[in-house]
């Protein structure tokens, strides 16, 4: 199979206590493990994706193709909170999932983010996954983590 080029570079520093899952996808996709947290059965994990947009969805309606896309897989699905922020939109989910045969109460803390104007964009998306019980051991990473998430330029 033959790469495509990511469509925005983006830089970060991974805190203390986080590796990389592998190398990037094909299409820039990065994805982080917390090492700790895989004793419990289910790695809190991190990932990172840019894509270009040419359809002029704002920022809450491409986190609404997420929720779509995750309550097909998981029906019970709730929005914890959600809203805009100064540079983007943020949303936390609570859904259930299924890993090794075992069911987990995971949430998803997830930013949005765009470069660009009008109609073509370049999207920015970090999501953090753990469980119920694991998040407020993590959540404080993902803010650290967010803190030195940029697209190269600057923007």
């Amino acid at each position: 199979m033959v790469g495509t080029r990511p469509p925005a570079e983006i830089e970060f520093r991974l805190p203390g206590g986080w590796e990389p899952a592998g190398e990037p996808a094909p299409d820039g996709t990065f994805a982080a493990l917390h090492v700790a947290s895989a004793a419990s059965g289910f790695t809190a994990n991190l990932t990172v994706h840019a894509t270009n947009r040419t359809d002029g969805d704002t920022l809450p309606e491409i986190a609404d193709e997420t929720v779509s896309r995750l309550r097909a897989e998981s029906p019970d699905l709730r929005i914890i909170d959600r809203g805009d922020f100064p540079d983007g939109f943020a949303q936390q989910l609570l859904l259930t999932a299924e890993v090794n045969g075992r069911t987990w109460e995971v949430t998803r803390a997830e930013i949005y983010a765009a470069r660009g104007r009008g109609r073509t964009q370049t999207v920015l998306r970090a999501v953090l996954t753990c469980t119920v019980d694991q998040f407020a051991e993590v959540i404080p990473d993902f803010d650290a983590f967010l803190d030195t998430l940029s697209f190269v330029d600057g923007e």
